[in-house]
């Protein structure tokens, strides 16, 4: 049985943009039995700014100045 909690997937970078490919059922029939459901999921990166990258320095602080 489900509950309401939601868990992370363990999904690595290179996983990202690779479709997946999953099969939806109950658990005490096999998975070629016809309850189950095919499924695609594809990871994407995160949105709202993060970045699987380093994000450079916003703000120019380590551009060099000129000498006066």
């Amino acid at each position: 049985m489900l509950d309401t909690a939601l868990a992370s997937l363990p999904i690595a970078e290179a996983d990202l943009g690779v479709p997946w490919n999953w099969r939806i059922g109950p658990a005490s029939r096999p998975v070629s039995d016809e309850t189950y459901v095919a499924q695609t999921f594809t990871p994407r990166a995160p949105a709202c700014g993060r970045s699987p990258s380093p994000m450079s320095n916003s703000r120019g602080a380590s551009r060099a100045r000129p000498a006066i």
